[in-house]
């Protein structure tokens, strides 16, 4: 939860950042709606690709991580075993 109130946090303050600099630097006039219309679409596209791209990208590195640790469990099981035979020769 507490990145889903971050993510909206930044992207409350990139917009109101956006608009500033729009105002100030006199990007497009402040009193044209179909600019202020294609800033908007073109941010929240490009912001619903980015969140795609992130999404997908860390779902595959979890995937990643998972398999990976799947196989450290694996081998330590492994080595666990061996360990405990060696330790039953060397007690003989």
């Amino acid at each position: 939860m507490l990145v889903l109130w971050k993510t909206i946090l930044r992207v409350v303050l990139i917009t109101l950042t956006a608009v500033l600099f729009i105002i100030y630097f006199d990007w497009f006039p402040s009193d044209l709606m179909e600019a202020w219309v294609g800033f908007g679409l073109s941010f929240m596209l490009c912001f619903t690709i980015a969140c795609c791209f992130m999404v997908y990208k860390t779902k595959k590195e979890n995937e990643e991580y998972q398999r990976l640790f799947e196989q450290f469990k694996e081998r330590s099981r492994y080595e666990d075993h061996s360990d405990q035979s060696s330790e039953k020769i060397i007690s003989k």
